[in-house]
């Protein structure tokens, strides 16, 4: 058994018609469009290829992770955190999600949704269990593998 540190990963996406972007946070300005920062806090390691698409509301992320039946077995649960500024109302103020991992559907009672834990923030919690892991583990191995966890999360 082993103990993770959660670690955030900011990204920041435009908030306006027909433009998103799939930057991380930089710290760079930008006056002429509203911007909000959408965290995605992981207890594994490194999230990169962060996108949200603003016309079907979807978000989608990656991070290397060990297809092997062996390290899975000592997984409890695999959990990701999206976390949401309540002020973002595309993701803010709609319910349930549905949401994918490398393209096989995540049960919907995996996806929780938060909203009383941060007054600032809508928290959604993916929390796949070790059982369900092993599920998509041979899945994944089956069809030749890969060395990424990738997600896709969006309302219904």
């Amino acid at each position: 058994m082993f103990i993770s540190i959660g670690k955030n990963f900011p990204f920041v996406i435009k908030d306006s018609a027909n433009n998103s972007t799939n930057k991380k946070n930089n710290n760079s300005s930008n006056s002429s469009s509203n911007l909000t920062t959408l965290t995605v806090k992981t207890f594994y390691d490194e999230i990169i290829d962060f996108q949200y698409d603003q016309e079907r509301s979807k978000i989608s992320f990656k991070m290397p992770f060990r297809w092997d039946l062996n390290y899975v077995n000592q997984i409890v649960n695999l959990h990701e955190e999206l976390i949401i500024p309540k002020s973002f109302t595309p993701l803010s103020t709609v319910s349930p999600f549905t949401g994918t991992l490398n393209g096989m559907e995540i049960p919907r009672n995996t996806i929780l949704i938060d909203d009383y834990s941060d007054q600032h923030n809508r928290i959604l919690h993916v929390v796949i269990v070790n059982f369900k892991l092993k599920e998509f583990t041979n899945q994944i191995t089956k069809e030749g593998g890969n060395s990424y966890a990738i997600f896709e999360l969006k309302p219904i």
